[in-house]
């Protein structure tokens, strides 16, 4: 993640990345994510979009809310 934004918080990142390099990021995470990990990209545009790589959580039905 660090070539592409900068760290936040220990496992959290924030990126303003083009469009070519977001594309290219989701590319690259799924080899990082293991069965006991699990990775949650955040598109910040529009309505949002989530996108979880490795474990999966609970099926979420709430509206999410990030603040």
């Amino acid at each position: 993640m660090l070539g592409y934004g900068f760290r936040i918080q220990k496992s959290a990142f924030e990126a303003v990345i083009t469009k070519k390099k977001y594309n290219e990021l989701l590319q690259h995470l799924p080899a990082y994510a293991g069965t006991e990990d699990g990775i949650r990209v955040y598109k910040m545009t529009g309505r949002g979009q989530a996108v979880t790589f490795g474990k999966k959580r609970g099926e979420e039905t709430e509206d999410l809310i990030i603040i």
